[in-house]
């Protein structure tokens, strides 16, 4: 196995609900001693990677410090390897479902289906029909059955 170059990850939310598991951004991340060439800050999907001084060697065991002002300290054990790590921070204030949460610039698009009839005229010319009795057809279309 090759020696691990860097220690990659992400920092959640520490939270029961799956769905409340969020990324932390702009939590810092290092590594206690001085095994690391850096510290990291993870971004907004709570990515974060820690490149590694040469001296960690695979199975070499470290500690991960996690720190970040809106949530509680965590220190997470290492072992040098190329695995990803998830990191899940736990709030400094508990926060409860029934608390109300403002928001702001809320945008609301709709639209409404109907069905309405209008009348926009007609094309209709009307015409006389001048209607002369007792002339027989003499075998024009159309005729009276009686041929009258």
């Amino acid at each position: 196995m090759d020696r691990p170059s860097a220690i990659r990850g992400a920092v959640m939310v520490a939270t029961a609900d799956p769905a409340k598991q969020l990324p932390i951004a702009g939590a810092e991340i290092a590594v206690a001693g001085e095994l690391a060439d850096a510290t990291a800050v993870s971004d907004a999907a709570g990515f974060f990677t820690i490149p590694l001084s040469w001296r960690v060697g695979v199975g070499e065991r470290v500690v991960l410090e996690f720190r970040h002002p809106d949530y509680q300290p965590l220190d997470l054990p290492y072992t040098g390897g190329n695995d990803l790590y998830i990191a899940r921070m736990a709030p400094l204030i508990a926060t409860s479902d029934s608390s109300e949460v403002p928001i702001s610039n809320v945008i609301a698009r709709y639209s409404v289906r109907t069905t309405t009839a209008v009348n926009i005229g007609s094309a209709v010319k009307t015409f006389q029909v001048v209607n002369i009795g007792n002339q027989l057809c003499k075998g024009r279309k159309p005729c009276s059955p009686d041929g009258r």
